[in-house]
């Protein structure tokens, strides 16, 4: 009896861990659904704002996938809102305006609200969609992007997106920190643990290693995105942007073969982007090979004319040719030049290079007004001065050169050139004495230059002190046999009576 009650005992167990497990099922089938709802609550959404907007309702999925498209690929360098969505920016702004207005979608409206570029509303907008969808990895991916463009402050442009630009030319990096990105990366890895597929979660991430010097973890996570899809003209490029500031910064030029192989697969994959041409003739720049630097730089101008940045590099690749008056037509070409003198990273440099190409032309007016403007904006060290010194110079403008060269001798105590060229100056104007000290140091720096010599003897002719000139008249003649100065006053001075 007891045998059979125990037996009956252990059935009821077991059909109540059946029961038990059958119930566990339910569920997880219910948590499934569940999970399949919040999955599915994006989709209804779009089903409202269609209601909402009265408009056709093709015509609406169209505009809200461009959108959606646009924040996804917003800050691309190669990503052109008409040719990509259909739509330009203006156009999907003013439909970003209706959403606004009309949606109760929070992943649209946070879709508007950055292509309008008021990414802290946006920000707002996809939180409050992660909260009613944590599975959305769109949302988590474009809070990412909307906090990345809060932080630099960077407004898109219609013709050419540069918000991902590399090489650093248009942030300062100098307060960028782990911290600063810290809840950017980890909502992009939130978006791709939901979402394996976005291999431009890997590129954005190393967009951001890139800006706080990490070469290698850039390097390795444009490597993963082009390893997900190597399609991507976009990947290639900044893969190649990272071996081209790498070889900069750590002076192995063995990278800038890399940063070319990177950029011109880039070509292959999108021929019609200015920016890649662009990108080669600046790693061409950089290994100082200009001939080749302006051949790229044509293509990209001739790919877009606009594009004002490589005017300004083959400006300078031309400067650095000798060919000055190219330079100045180069900078002329840029229609608003204006503009572009107000970009900090840009103004003091043109300044620079267009006042000396000024110089060189002859055209001295102009160098003076370029130069002084590049000393007001704090740029170019003590090289302005310089230059403009010998504006001045040319100009027989012996006391405004002589303040300009005063300036560089404070911050530089070895440039010989500049003691001796003031030398000069303090000749002209009668101070021979002045001028015998600004030689003496210049000999002192560097012994081996004979118009230091030459131009000391000639002040110690004016004193009429001829043993020392002719001393360093034929000093200098030892050095340079060719020095004009001092061969002619050695004839003057061997003809000359003596006692006289």
């Amino acid at each position: 009896m007891i045998y059979k009650l125990m037996i009956i005992a252990a059935l009821l167990i077991f059909i109540a861990a059946l029961i038990g497990i059958y119930v566990d099922y339910l569920k997880d089938q219910q948590s499934g659904e569940d999970k399949k709802e919040i999955i599915k609550n994006d989709d209804k959404n779009t089903e409202k704002i269609l209601d909402v907007l009265n408009e056709n309702d093709a015509d609406t999925k169209k505009r809200l996938n461009a959108l959606e498209k646009a924040v996804q690929n917003f800050g691309k360098e190669s990503f052109n809102f008409k040719k990509e969505t259909g739509f330009t920016l203006d156009q999907l702004k003013e439909f970003s305006k209706r959403i606004i207005k009309e949606s109760k979608s929070h992943l649209d409206k946070g879709n508007a609200f950055f292509i309008l570029n008021q990414y802290e509303k946006a920000i707002e907008e996809y939180s409050e969609a992660i909260i009613e969808n944590p599975y959305s990895s769109l949302a988590f991916f474009n809070r990412a992007n909307a906090t990345f463009h809060k932080l630099l402050s960077i407004k898109s442009s219609s013709d050419i997106n540069n918000t991902f630009y590399l090489f650093n030319e248009d942030f300062d990096t100098k307060e960028l920190n782990d911290e600063t990105f810290k809840e950017i990366i980890l909502d992009y890895k939130k978006a791709f643990e939901i979402d394996s597929s976005l291999s431009n979660v890997h590129n954005n991430i190393g967009v951001i290693y890139n800006l706080l010097g990490k070469s290698e973890m850039a390097i390795s996570s444009f490597e993963k995105a082009i390893s997900m899809n190597n399609n991507d003209s976009e990947y290639y490029s900044n893969l190649g942007a990272v071996y081209s500031d790498f070889a900069l910064s750590s002076g192995n030029s063995n990278y800038y073969k890399k940063a070319l192989k990177n950029f011109k697969t880039a070509i292959k994959i999108k021929d019609s982007f200015s920016l890649y041409p662009y990108n080669i003739g600046i790693v061409y720049t950089r290994t100082k090979e200009h001939t080749k630097s302006i051949k790229y730089f044509n293509k990209a101008i001739e790919l877009n004319p606009t594009f004002y940045k490589p005017y300004v590099a083959r400006g300078r690749s031309y400067f650095y040719l000798g060919n000055y008056k190219e330079t100045i037509n180069d900078f002329g070409s840029i229609s608003d030049f204006d503009r572009i003198l107000d970009i900090d990273r840009y103004r003091g440099e043109l300044l620079l290079l267009r006042g000396s190409s000024f110089f060189e032309v002859k055209k001295y007016p102009e160098a003076i007004d370029d130069l002084t403007k590049c000393i007001e904006f704090g740029y170019g060290g003590v090289a302005p001065y310089e230059i403009r010194g010998n504006v001045f110079l040319h100009l027989t403008k012996y006391k405004e050169a002589i303040e300009d060269y005063t300036k560089v001798i404070s911050r530089e105590k070895n440039n010989t050139y500049v003691y001796r060229t003031r030398g000069v100056c303090f000749a002209k104007l009668g101070e021979f004495e002045k001028s015998i000290e600004d030689f003496n140091e210049a000999i002192k720096i560097n012994g081996t230059v004979s118009e230091s010599y030459s131009n000391r003897g000639l002040s110690y002719y004016h004193l009429k002190n001829y043993e020392k000139a002719v001393i360093d008249f034929r000093k200098a003649l030892s050095l340079n046999p060719n020095d004009k100065l001092a061969s002619h006053y050695m004839k003057i001075l061997t003809n000359k009576p003596q006692g006289i």
